[in-house]
C-alpha cells in the first residue's frame, strides 16, 4: 500500500456530543439489542494481527490512539482502494523485533486518519463516525451500531459507495452481510423488518421492500411500539 497523496486535514477531531445520542448494537444472530459506547476504542475491530491502525480524526490533531486496528489484506479484497485516497495513509517506522509470524522480519504497519468533514456541526460528526465504525464492521463480519437501524442502513450503502470502488456491487455485498448477520430474520423481530423496509424504500429496492412489508403487515399489531417505526413514510 503507497502514502496516499491528499494532505492531511487541518480539522475532523472526533467530535463526541456532551450528552450523546443513544446508540445501541443489534447482535442479529443471537436476536439481542445492548447499549454501546466504543467508538474511542471498539474491541470487536482491534484484531491482534492488524497492520491498519484506524484513527477517527485528522493526523496531529489528536494523541488519543487508534480506534481500530484492522487487516490490511481484507480491506484490499473487498474493493476499498478509494478509502486510501480519500482519507490521509502513512507507513509507520518499523518496528523492533520480529513479526507475528514468526519471520524474523518486523511486520510493516499502517496509520490511516478519517475525519468527519470539516464544516460539519458536532452531532454530525459523531454520525460520521458511527458510520465509520459500522463499515468496518461490514468489512470485518461485525454487527451494526446506530440510533436506528434503518438509517443506519441507509448512511452504511452510502459510505460504501464513497470508500470503495466503482465495480463492487455494493447493494449485494450488503445483502449478503445482512444475510450473514442475521439481519434478513425478520420473524418476530418488527425493527430488522421495519429497518430494512426503511432502507428498501429509500434506494427503491422493491423485492426487498416486499418481501419486509409483507413481514411488517403480519406484526402490524405491535409495530408502532418499535423505533424504527417513526422513519417510515406515511405513504407506506
Amino acid at each position: 500500500m503507497e502514502r496516499s497523496r491528499r494532505p492531511a486535514s487541518n480539522a475532523g477531531i472526533l467530535k463526541t456530543p456532551r450528552r450523546g445520542p443513544h446508540v445501541k448494537r443489534w447482535d442479529g444472530k443471537n436476536r439481542t439489542c445492548a447499549d454501546w459506547d466504543g467508538l474511542r476504542r471498539d474491541s470487536e475491530l482491534f484484531f491482534q494481527n492488524g497492520d491498519i491502525l484506524v484513527h477517527l480524526y485528522a493526523k496531529g490533531n489528536s494523541r488519543r490512539g487508534p480506534t481500530f486496528r484492522v487487516p490490511f489484506e481484507t480491506l484490499q479484497k473487498f474493493n476499498c482502494g478509494p478509502l486510501f485516497s480519500i482519507c490521509f495513509a502513512q507507513l509507520l517506522p518499523e518496528l523492533q523485533g520480529s513479526s507475528p509470524t514468526g519471520s524474523g522480519r518486523p511486520q510493516d504497519k499502517y496509520e490511516l486518519y478519517i475525519p468527519a468533514p470539516d464544516h460539519v456541526p458536532r452531532d454530525d460528526a459523531f454520525s460520521w463516525h458511527i458510520t465509520t465504525r459500522n463499515f468496518f464492521a461490514l468489512v470485518y463480519r461485525k454487527p451494526l451500531v446506530g440510533t436506528t437501524m434503518g438509517k443506519a442502513l441507509v448512511t452504511l450503502h452510502d459510505r460504501m459507495r464513497m470508500f470503495r470502488a466503482k465495480r463492487a456491487n455494493n447493494h449485494n455485498d450488503l445483502l449478503v452481510y445482512l444475510e450473514e448477520m442475521g439481519y434478513l430474520n425478520f420473524a418476530h423481530h418488527p425493527d430488522y423488518a421495519l429497518a430494512v423496509l426503511y432502507y428498501a424504500e429509500q434506494y427503491q429496492i422493491f423485492g426487498l421492500w416486499a418481501d419486509a412489508f409483507v413481514h411488517c403487515v403480519a406484526m402490524n399489531d405491535g409495530l408502532y411500539l418499535s423505533p424504527e417505526f417513526a422513519a417510515i413514510s406515511p405513504t407506506t
